[in-house]
């Protein structure tokens, strides 16, 4: 399982409270109905399917600033340590090339 249905539904929960204006292009109660269903589904989902319902569920906002975007450990040029709560920049990848 990659995400629990509960830590599923906290994403939406937190850019509910972040956002000044999500529901501007769509009910409150039709995001939810299209939320459930796919929430309902969200345990048994592989990394591709999970990546695509989230990025669907995202676009039904209509709004540019409010997206997700998939970032994995290839995508940084430095290595980073999580230390409690906090992320700190350990130090650059030996195969990082400045030029």
């Amino acid at each position: 399982m990659l995400i629990s249905n509960k830590e599923f539904l906290q994403i939406f929960d937190n850019v509910e409270n972040e956002h000044p204006n999500l529901y501007h292009d769509i009910s409150k109660e039709g995001f939810v109905k299209q939320l459930n269903k796919v929430a309902d589904k969200v345990e048994t989902m592989d990394k591709p399917k999970l990546t695509f319902e989230l990025c669907r569920l995202f676009a039904l906002f209509k709004d540019g600033h409010t997206r997700i975007y998939e970032i994995d450990e290839q995508s940084f040029t430095y290595k980073l340590m999580a230390v409690q709560d906090k992320i700190y920049i350990a130090g650059i990848k030996k195969n990082y090339n400045l030029c």
